[in-house]
């Protein structure tokens, strides 16, 4: 089970911890992804399972190990 903290909702507004958690703001910059999930044509609209990378290979923007995306179908779909 994945259980990574970003907040005290008993400390700080759901807002506050949402805007300023730098974990979140790590997650949602896609240009933080790596590997096959950053160089994606569908990057912004999937963005690969965050928990799936953590899981395998200890970075929470490492590439999905679940991903059925080929990455040939990747750079078929970017032209």
């Amino acid at each position: 089970m994945l259980h990574l903290e970003i907040g005290d909702l008993k400390k700080q507004s759901l807002r506050e911890i949402w805007e300023n958690a730098e974990m979140l703001k790590l997650l949602r910059n896609r240009e933080n992804l790596k590997g096959k999930c950053g160089r994606c044509t569908y990057k912004y609209v999937c963005g690969g399972c965050r928990r799936a990378a953590y899981i395998f290979t200890g970075d929470l923007m490492g590439p999905d190990p679940y991903c059925w995306v080929e990455e040939n179908e990747e750079d078929e779909t970017a032209r």
